[in-house]
């Protein structure tokens, strides 16, 4: 995981006490959903100005099982689209990158250091389809700005350009639809094959504490008591 926001500041065995308070349906979607989550496949979007576009493709992201999502924005952060996302920012880890020259050459570089492949999504392009782009290594797909699409610097730095065939008279898909489009055929092609995609344990324990700490209310409350009986305990 390149760069997760959240800091756990709970000790693993109060994390263990509080997941008594989930419902048992709750914890075992929990564990049916790490199975599915996915950090081989991650998204990246330049300069977005709608909120409904991003958070579309964040609440598409989290239904396929894409945990993280970096978004690289010129002005202030997005708000989240609440009546789009329909709560799905809560489950993802969105990293929010803010414009400068160096901070978007890092952040390119930071990727391909981590061994991921940069997939530019990209018309007209002559690139590959979502049908047949390589992903036997991670790789992240990079979805432009609104109506003048990628940056120079973002096809400077892609390794391989991604494409979606256009029958009608239209330049382009909407950047949600497209996002969709791409990551539905990828998704399904990486559960069918070979790569070992999923969450290693450690990533997978992150995001348990993770949501477990927003799905339980007052967690604060219920660290002090537990630290309270603790200390009664070992009196």
């Amino acid at each position: 995981m390149i760069g997760d926001s959240f800091n756990q500041k709970y000790p693993d065995e109060f994390i263990d006490y509080l997941s008594a308070f989930l419902t048992e349906n709750r914890a075992r979607q929990f564990q049916q959903v790490l199975t599915y989550r996915t950090s081989h496949i991650s998204i990246l979007t330049e300069y977005l100005y709608d909120e409904q576009n991003l958070y579309a493709i964040v609440r598409t992201a989290e239904c396929l099982g894409v945990q993280h999502i970096h978004v690289l924005e010129q002005q202030e952060r997005l708000k989240p689209a609440k009546k789009v996302s329909r709560g799905s920012h809560k489950w993802l880890s969105i990293h929010h990158h803010f414009y400068t020259e160096d901070c978007v050459d890092e952040l390119f570089n930071s990727f391909k250091k981590a061994g991921y492949y940069l997939a530019a999504a990209e018309p007209g392009q002559g690139g590959y389809l979502p049908e047949n782009i390589p992903l036997e290594k991670p790789l992240l797909l990079i979805f432009g700005k609104e109506h003048t699409g990628l940056s120079q610097k973002a096809k400077e730095a892609a390794n391989y350009f991604l494409q979606i065939p256009i029958y009608g008279l239209t330049e382009s898909y909407n950047v949600s639809v497209a996002a969709a489009i791409c990551l539905y055929s990828i998704i399904q092609r990486l559960h069918n094959s070979n790569i070992h995609w999923q969450l290693d344990d450690k990533e997978k324990k992150f995001l348990w504490h993770k949501w477990i700490l927003k799905t339980v209310r007052n967690p604060e409350l219920h660290y002090k008591r537990w630290l309270s009986e603790k200390s009664t305990q070992n009196q």
